[in-house]
């Protein structure tokens, strides 16, 4: 997986063009500087597939999430797990990376892009090894013998 880390405050460019379905339209936040915490740290990526099924839904979009800033804390009285930051709880999905970028910019955020590799280069290894195995699969190997 490529990671990614980029930080960009505030910048005076404004962008051109058609705006995403849940891009607002205004540059700044009212008051000038970021609504979220100084050391606020986003992170951008492509949810995959689950892996209890085939299908691909929800794998189209991309999602921006915040990163703990503090270990969680056990709850002395309940024992439950507790937390002072709300903003771990927040999940924004955008239609496009191009769309959460200028997002997180346009907030102030440093934010880490996470991209995926690329499976069929996966497949195109795992099947030049199985040729050069001379196409042997997990039950023609030689069980392993126990001393």
């Amino acid at each position: 997986m490529e990671t990614v880390r980029q930080t960009h405050k505030e910048s005076k460019t404004k962008s051109c063009g058609p705006s995403a379905s849940n891009d607002n339209r205004r540059s700044y936040p009212l008051s000038g500087k970021s609504l979220f915490p100084e050391n606020a740290t986003a992170r951008i990526f492509k949810p995959s597939r689950s892996v209890t099924t085939s299908a691909t839904a929800q794998t189209n979009e991309w999602r921006l999430v915040f990163d703990r800033c503090s270990a969680p804390f056990i709850e002395p009285f309940l024992g439950y797990t507790g937390s002072g930051e709300t903003l771990v709880q927040v999940e924004l999905k955008f239609p496009t990376l191009e769309s959460a970028i200028r997002y997180a910019e346009r907030q102030g955020l440093d934010y880490l892009l996470q991209r995926q590799t690329d499976a069929s280069a996966d497949r195109a290894a795992y099947r030049k090894w199985s040729e050069r195995e001379g196409g042997r699969q997990g039950h023609d190997l030689p069980e392993r013998q126990v001393a």
